[in-house]
């Protein structure tokens, strides 16, 4: 789990060293002192000193609760409540937190902790709750009442809660005398100093609390601390890992002569944590539909949270997050923004849910890079719309697809839910046929979709002609139309050879790509080179090695090479390209939007383009040097995200399709709803069909079979000294644009 961001976050210290009647405890005093100098640190957890309340001896309940409930409603990220002194038992076991007047005849004169942890769950918006109690008693906080669920909002967001206590529930703390900490903080302090040998940086509350109570296990007489989490409250992190690893002994140096360093064993149940699975697991706490009640109690040892919007499927938790749990690390930080944004959602307020459907995992960099791109941009156009108060507000889901039918009927009853009010699944890479197969399933039961990454020639042939989806990209047939328009030499009678991927299987964009460039331009090709990329990459690589020595046995006029095959397989085609025998002919290859991912495959051999005369030029839905309206307002909301979200790279399209998606599936249902109500999916699919809107990937316009009609099409060129892609044109399919 990341490090809880400190900036919006806040925190509470108590504090009670004087009593009246009761023992007086100076330590607690140290106590308080140095806590708050490390939550400050800035290698430790960055607290920003105004976020912080210290209370040493306060003298009434209400500068208790006050100061909880003001850092409970200012808190989003974090909040911490930490308390130092004597604790009292009521008749009943109520823990009262002792106040200096507190005694035990007047436990009325003491903070009721009940009404402590009232505040923090029903007030409080954090995402993450910490309560530290260093008190005699103090167990007592982790049984009886947890918070009702009829104190909190329907729409039930879960937070991770975590509660450590220095005692059972019917045992004294201890303040050993002469010590200058009491036993319990002393410890916790210096585990945070210290930091934890080969633990994970940040640390969560559960490594923390094992390291304490380990070295308070090997003092005699010091009771053992005890710890409750809900909603993998464990993997909190509000500190760093401060410890690091000693320095290895030179060579030629004989190991006596060292001092051996000092290392405190890895204990197992650390080790289980540092266990990748269980960290994986432990990244995030629960989906939205995890019950309130169990804030601040009980505990789940379901890896994915404990709610039936996850589930473990071979390894990893698919379905549907809120932005509490974030799929992958890589995701951590945005999924958090997104957290953030759905709990500002006012509840007296009408609003939406939107689902990004997209895998939301993968095993190589570059596929992570592009999915944490989706992401942003979809939170980007969450956070515009939101930011207008244009009504319905929106709030943002992450729906990573596992088995179909399971992740569309949670899309479904989603819709049909006034909890949730979805209207708009959005994201959609159509290529593949897990996405399909759900996408057809939702929107034959009238959901609204709209697909931002792959338009099919004949969406009925996938069966999504049923007037629920929006195609805001523009299709294979538009973008070699496009193409032709902004590069005549392509259409010129036979300059051209088509390298076309045969496998029956490569359905979607392949497919489509195939036919465009046949239908559109077959009179003109001088020819045509069937592969097939069946028999795996070696076979393929051997195929390319035979088609590239064949280009050099044909007329010198043909320099055009239009390929329509997987991008992994162009990379394949333009390596063997580089090796070719006639070195000195140069060829232009030409290919489609799916080549956006080509510039960043590791693989891909930029000096080869360099030196041997070839040019990679591709079709693209979006650009971030589009001109217009649209591409200066994302650009301009990126700007103001930039201390959240830092520099998203809009350079693969990914990021402008996402918030492309996503802003249309909002503005359609502003622009259809009445005031003060929530349209229903009939009325979202309806508005589909006369949108206008200036996207930044340029002006989507809808005809009626809810195509993007007549979008402008970027032509990309692959640049080796920039080691990226370049525009070079933005066309259109046919003149004058859209409406």
């Amino acid at each position: 789990m990341p490090l809880s961001d400190p900036s919006a976050s806040r925190a509470v210290i108590i504090g009670v060293d004087t009593y009246q009647s009761l023992e007086d405890l100076p330590a607690v005093a140290n106590n308080i002192e140095r806590l708050a100098a490390l939550l400050t640190a800035e290698d430790v957890w960055g607290l920003p000193p105004a976020h912080l309340t210290v209370l040493s001896n306060p003298t009434s309940k209400d500068a208790v609760l006050d100061a909880v409930h003001t850092a409970a409603t200012e808190a989003e990220d974090a909040l911490l409540v930490y308390f130092a002194g004597h604790g009292l038992l009521t008749a009943d076991a109520g823990l009262r937190l002792a106040l200096p007047h507190t005694d035990a005849d007047r436990l009325y004169r003491g903070v009721a902790y009940d009404d402590v942890r009232d505040l923090i769950v029903q007030t409080g918006r954090a995402l993450a709750r910490v309560v530290i109690l260093d008190c005699c008693y103090s167990g007592s906080a982790l049984t009886g009442y947890m918070g009702a669920a009829t104190g909190i909002a329907n729409r039930t967001m879960a937070e991770g809660t975590y509660v450590m206590t220095s005692s059972a529930e019917t045992k004294p703390a201890m303040a050993p005398p002469g010590e200058k900490y009491t036993a319990f903080t002393g410890e916790l302090l210096r585990v945070i100093e210290e930091g934890v040998p080969g633990g994970p940086d940040p640390m969560p509350m559960d490594v923390l609390f094992t390291e304490v109570r380990d070295r308070l296990a090997a003092r005699r007489g010091i009771p053992a601390p005890q710890q409750r989490a809900r909603n993998a409250g464990h993997a909190i992190a509000l500190v760093r890992n401060r410890w690091e690893e000693p320095p290895s002994v030179e060579e030629g140096v004989p190991a006596e002569e060292e001092a051996p360093p000092v290392r405190l064993p890895v204990f197992p149940r650390l080790a289980r944590l540092l266990h990748p699975l269980l960290v994986m697991a432990a990244v995030v706490s629960l989906p939205f539909v995890a019950a309130p009640s169990a804030l601040l109690g009980g505990g789940s040892d379901d890896p994915c949270g404990g709610g039936s919007a996850l589930k473990e499927v071979e390894g990893e938790c698919v379905g549907v997050s809120d932005g509490i749990h974030s799929f992958m690390p890589e995701l951590n930080g945005v999924s958090r923004r997104i957290a953030l944004a759905n709990l500002r959602v006012p509840d007296d307020e009408p609003f939406v849910t939107i689902a990004l459907l997209a895998p939301l995992t993968a095993a190589d960099a570059a596929a992570k890079k592009r999915i944490l791109h989706q992401v942003q941009g979809a939170y980007a156009a969450q956070r515009l719309s939101n930011d207008a108060h244009v009504l319905p507000y929106v709030r943002l889901v992450l729906a990573h697809p596992g088995e179909p039918s399971r992740m569309a009927d949670q899309l479904v009853d989603m819709a049909r839910s006034e909890e949730h009010n979805l209207r708009g699944v959005v994201g959609l890479d159509m290529n593949r046929a897990l996405i399909g197969d759900i996408v057809k399933d939702v929107t034959d039961e009238g959901i609204p979709a709209v697909a931002g990454s792959f338009t099919p020639n004949s969406p009925g042939n996938y069966g999504l002609d049923n007037g629920s989806v929006a195609w805001i990209m523009p299709s294979a047939e538009d973008q070699v139309s496009a193409l032709v328009s902004a590069d005549k030499d392509v259409a010129t009678e036979r300059r051209s050879v088509l390298v076309q991927d045969k496998d029956t299987r490569k359905r979607g964009y392949v497919e489509d790509l195939r036919d465009a460039f046949r239908e559109q331009l077959g009179d003109a090709l001088h020819d045509t080179a069937p592969y097939s990329s069946a028999g795996g990459a070696d076979v393929t690589e051997r195929q390319f090695r035979i088609i590239t020595a064949n280009l050099c046995a044909l007329p010198a006029a043909v320099e055009n090479v239009l390929f329509a095959g997987a991008p992994a397989d162009l990379r394949h085609f333009v390596h063997a390209l580089a090796r070719r025998p006639c070195w000195s002919r140069t060829f232009t290859v030409i290919s489609g939007s799916e080549a956006s991912a080509l510039h960043e495959d590791p693989e891909l051999d930029w000096d080869a383009l360099d030196r041997t005369g070839i040019t990679v030029e591709y079709t693209a839905g979006a650009h971030p040097e589009t001109e217009g309206d649209g591409m200066e307002e994302l650009k301009d909301v990126l700007k103001r995200l930039r201390p959240e979200l830092g520099t998203v790279d809009l350079t693969d399209g990914e990021a402008i399709s996402a918030y492309d998606s996503t802003l249309t599936a909002a503005r359609t249902v502003q622009r259809m709803a009445d005031p003060g109500k929530v349209p229903g999916t009939g009325a979202v699919t309806a508005g589909f069909l006369s949108l206008r809107l200036d996207a930044a990937s340029g002006r989507i316009c809808l005809d009626a079979q809810g195509r993007a009609s007549n979008k402008a099409v970027h032509v990309l060129r692959l640049d080796p000294a920039r080691r990226a892609p370049r525009l070079v044109a933005t066309a259109y399919p046919r003149p004058g644009g859209c409406g």
